[in-house]
């Protein structure tokens, strides 16, 4: 889910951006300021999608605040910013289901490092018991000798 998020977020943010810039550079008035706003969430949805893979709690949060950015910047007169903030809100669902994933990962991870540390220590305590035993373990008793 979080590799889908930054391709995703990564392909659209480029179109966001050559589209607000284009706003930014030609737009007339409210619009002009619409496609600054926009280019704001297109650098946004890039810090956004650089979060995702590492720390993907964060980039929810970062395309949240992108979605509120782009909502603002719809009422200037640059409309397309209203679809830019719902796809800013499903890359949002998306990071947060890829930080849940993420967490659940680790928890697994952890646990299974716990599990080996538990194996690794009755090995050792096998062992140590293995070696204070009279004669050690490696020493051989003949069958003649123990009559």
């Amino acid at each position: 889910m979080r590799i889908a998020g930054l391709i995703i977020g990564l392909l659209l943010g480029l179109l966001m951006f050559l589209q607000s810039l284009l706003i930014a550079a030609f737009g007339d008035g409210d619009a002009g300021a619409g496609g600054a706003l926009g280019l704001l969430v297109a650098i946004m949805w890039l810090i956004s999608c650089g979060l995702v893979i590492g720390f993907p709690l964060a980039s929810t949060i970062g395309f949240i605040v992108a979605a509120l950015f782009a909502m603002i910047a719809a009422t200037t007169g640059f409309s397309d910013m209203g679809v830019w903030a719902g796809v800013s809100l499903v890359l949002a669902v998306m990071s947060f289901f890829g930080w849940r994933g993420k967490r659940s990962q680790d928890r697994e991870r952890d646990e299974e490092r716990h599990r080996q540390y538990q194996r690794d220590q009755m090995l050792l305590h096998m062992m140590q018991q293995q070696r204070s035993r009279p004669g050690g373990p490696h020493e051989v008793v003949s069958s003649q000798e123990s009559r």
